[in-house]
């Protein structure tokens, strides 16, 4: 998944160098799109939520996710936007002002159906912090903060749901998820351990099920700091929360950039917001990138070097754009054909295996790529199982449980495949009785294996089982 990971991060650095080209006034002109572009997606959302089909792409849970299609991250962008809003200079003209106001109820509206507890709590930081520091804004954040407030009650008070709106409430009265989240980090510090160089992009969701305490799945640790360490190693996740630190502290941005550079590096701390471009090229925008109004200089090339320099990273791009777009539309065979090192695609295919040669087949190509792949090992089982080959099976069923050592399917599945075998009768005495001692051991495996759980893991609404 590296390649695809470096893809996916690339854009970045293009952006980086057109911001470096950029003067000041032309980077707070862009920055002035996120409020109008967030107001843009909650009214979107709105008429979205309306129909099913489009209530199900724009809203998650009953909870505002817009385009993002990920509520946190919704909730960040439009907290980002509020801000910039507040910061930026204000209109002279009465029109103005009041489009502004507007813009801002909004997005508070937004804020609020995103049921973000992490960006609803940082939004009360930043709202105390600004009313402090910005005698000007006082009244209006004492206002907006208020009518927040009234709001929520309102909700919670006439609906008696506590879903979107209301969910801040249950902070301290539903902590399954905060109780996952910390669950994560533990597992994820573990994992760093033994791999403090890194496991490449999507290599903890890979190794995640084998080192896990808990049940759960997830793609992401829910702290970006983390992750990049779980993705690139120890030491570059250090350098990187350094150059945050240092821009933070010693950066010439203005107070608006500086803010929501603030925004987003807090936010990590709580979710995976860096895995959207959009917030990576907002924080990068933000960036005391050391140029003096856009100094930076580049050579003049004629036509047909810029045509061959652009055309390059485009034709790139648009190759694997086919293959991704492919994957997404469930065309993975097509899909394979340009980018044959899809783990997820492969998987599909395996489970959707017209015979057991077929499934043999992928399930060695998955293997390959991802050693970890439980289901992969479970059709290797199955297969031996169906060819009598029992030394096979056992082997294929212990790697399958060790990939997923909370799956009790894959124990149910391991013991009725050994009383398969064992029924069939055409068994030697002592591969029987070897058949029978791996049946009889797998309760004590799952005994273990509950020694083993964190004890956060049954404070968790998906609570181990060791029985099948």
């Amino acid at each position: 998944m590296a390649v695809a990971g470096a893809l996916k991060f690339a854009p970045l650095i293009l952006w980086m160098y057109l911001c470096l080209q950029m003067k000041d006034g032309s980077r707070r002109r862009i920055l002035l799109l996120i409020p109008y572009s967030g107001v843009v997606m909650v009214i979107l959302s709105a008429l979205a939520y309306l129909t099913e089909y489009t209530r199900q792409l724009l809203w998650r849970a009953d909870r505002l996710g817009g385009t993002f299609q990920y509520s946190n991250t919704m909730a960040l962008y439009l907290l980002t936007g509020i801000h910039v809003l507040c910061y930026s200079e204000p209109s002279e003209d009465k029109r103005g002002r009041n489009l502004r106001a507007a813009a801002i109820i909004v997005l508070c509206i937004g804020l609020l159906l995103t049921g973000s507890r992490s960006i609803l709590l940082l939004a009360a930081v930043w709202a105390l912090v600004t009313a402090v520091r910005k005698d000007s804004l006082r009244k209006g954040i004492l206002i907006m903060t208020a009518s927040m407030i009234a709001l929520i009650m309102a909700y919670v008070l006439i609906s008696g749901s506590y879903q979107n709106i209301g969910r801040i409430l249950t902070l301290f009265s539903n902590n399954s998820t905060i109780l996952g989240r910390i669950l994560y980090v533990k597992d994820a510090v573990r994992m760093l351990m033994i791999h403090p160089f890194g496991l490449g992009w999507q290599g903890y969701y890979r190794l995640q099920p084998v080192l896990q305490h808990g049940v759960y799945t997830t793609r992401y640790v829910h702290n970006e700091y983390i992750q990049t360490a779980l993705d690139l190693g120890i030491v570059p996740a250090i350098i990187l929360a350094g150059y945050i630190i240092w821009q933070i502290v010693r950066g010439r941005q203005g107070e608006a950039e500086k803010g929501i550079l603030i925004l987003i590096a807090a936010a990590c701390l709580m979710d995976f917001h860096m895995q959207y471009l959009s917030i990576g090229m907002m924080a990068v925008l933000c960036l005391d990138l050391q140029q003096d109004q856009g100094s930076m200089k580049t050579k003049q090339g004629t036509a047909a070097e810029n045509i061959i320099l652009a055309a390059i990273p485009l034709l790139v791009f648009a190759y694997f754009f086919i293959a991704f777009a492919s994957f997404r539309l469930g065309a993975d065979e097509y899909g394979l054909r340009f980018y044959p090192y899809y783990t997820d695609a492969k998987l599909r295919l395996l489970e959707r295996a017209s015979s057991p040669e077929e499934a043999v087949r992928l399930a060695g190509e998955v293997t390959d790529l991802a050693p970890t792949a439980s289901r992969a090992y479970v059709h290797l089982a199955s297969a031996a199982s169906l060819r009598g080959d029992t030394g096979a099976m056992c082997e294929n069923m212990d790697k399958a449980i060790e990939c997923a050592r909370y799956d009790v399917d894959c124990y149910r599945l391991y013991d009725t495949l050994i009383e398969d075998a064992v029924a069939r009768g055409d068994l030697s005495s002592e591969e029987t009785r070897r058949l029978t001692t791996i049946r009889d051991s797998l309760p004590q495996r799952l005994s273990a294996l509950k020694e083993d759980t964190d004890p956060l893991a049954f404070k968790l609404r998906d609570v181990p089982v060791f029985t099948f």
